[in-house]
This record gives C-alpha cells, structure tokens and sequence, in this order.
C-alpha cells in the first residue's frame, strides 16, 4: 500500500505582504486580525470563538474574522450582534484568486474544532494556510491528524478544543509576538515545500507508478 497525502499549489497558495488597499476595504487597517476562513458548520468551535471575542473587547486591535458561509452563519451573526460584539466581522466567501491576499492580510489562521469532531477530519485548507505563510491556532484532540500535522511542521498553537481560557490565552500571546507569528509561518510553509507540494504529490505517483509497472 502506497500512501500519497493530500497537497496544495505553492505557486498560487504562497506568502504574501499586507495589501493595504484590501486591509482598508475591509476595515482591517490596523487590526489583528484572527480570521476562520471556509464552511461555518457544525464541526468548528464558533461558539469558543464568540466567547474568547467577548472576553477580548478590550483589547481595540483584536478583530475576529469569520469568513465563508454555512448552516451556523445566520445563527452566529445574530449572537455577535446580540451580545454586541462590535470585534466579530462576518464576511461572504472571497474568490479563489484572491485566498493568498486575505490571508495576508491576517495575523493569525483559526482551525478550531469542537470536541471530538477533528477525529476524522484534516481540512485541506490547513496545506493552504501552511503554504501561505500564516500562523495557524487550531483546536483538536492530540491524537488527531490536525494535531500532528501543526506540530509536526511547527506551524502554529493547538490547544484544547473548548477551552476558551487556553483560546484567549494563545490569542493574547500570539498578538504580543510577531516574531512567533513568522517563526510559525515560515515553518509552516517549509514543511509544505517539503511534503505536500504538487510538485512533490506528482514525484510520489510516479515512484509508485514505476513501483507498479516493473512488477509486471
């Protein structure tokens, strides 16, 4: 048995400087910014994430992004607005082209899950956010694959799931450190380069191809 992981174009997915233009855009001009990009679902820690942000309301520079669409959105938008949580921004899904803009313009990528629910679950955003440079903070099990694979890289945090005092804890120290911030990113998109490249996912098939064919 052959095994391939999943991989990511590190040409289009690639480590990109703030665009002010779209930093302003947005309103994120001197924000940061902590942003959950993709399906708003059932499988994520939305409701660690409201409660970290109303911890963190006095804190002006930290702004929570929650961007994409799902069956929680509707719900969420109206318990942020509810609780007046002016530091959580809803916005709709970006196009494709312009992923490695916004995500240059975060501060820090969220991948968390609610308990259980990374089991069975590795999002292939994760490469993407790894080959863009970004910091990630993730919650999961420590035996889930979204747990080795940050670890393993050394590309961001991972901290238990629903555990909002570790959330505003991490949140806390990642804003207070910038240098972690790239340390982290920079890992992150070495160990891409390394493993999970299109580059390196096609070497693989054809070993395994080559494998295959001199059998017979």
């Amino acid at each position: 048995i052959s095994v391939i992981p999943n991989f990511v174009d590190v040409e289009e997915m690639r480590p990109l400087p703030r665009d002010p233009a779209m930093a302003a855009r947005f309103g994120w001009t001197g924000k940061f910014g902590i942003m959950h990009g993709g399906n708003i679902g059932f499988a994520y820690d939305f409701d660690s994430m409201l409660a970290a942000a109303a911890r963190l309301q006095s804190h002006p520079r930290i702004l929570f992004v929650i961007m994409g669409a799902g069956v929680r959105k509707t719900e969420l938008e109206q318990r942020a607005q509810q609780a007046g949580l002016t530091n959580v921004q809803f916005l709709p899904y970006q196009p494709a082209a312009d992923l490695p803009q916004v995500r240059g313009c975060s501060d820090v990528q969220l991948s968390l899950y609610r308990r259980g629910s990374s089991a069975s679950s590795l999002p292939s955003k994760l490469y993407e956010i790894m080959a863009c440079g970004c910091a990630v903070l993730a919650s999961s099990e420590p035996e889930s694959e979204v747990t080795r694979l940050i670890d393993t890289a050394n590309a961001g945090i991972v901290i238990e799931p629903e555990n909002v005092d570790a959330l505003v804890d991490a949140i806390v120290r990642l804003e207070g450190d910038a240098e972690a911030r790239a340390r982290l990113g920079r890992s992150g998109r070495a160990y891409v380069l390394a493993h999970h490249s299109d580059a390196s996912a096609i070497e693989a098939y054809e070993e395994c191809l080559l494998r295959v064919t001199h059998r017979h």
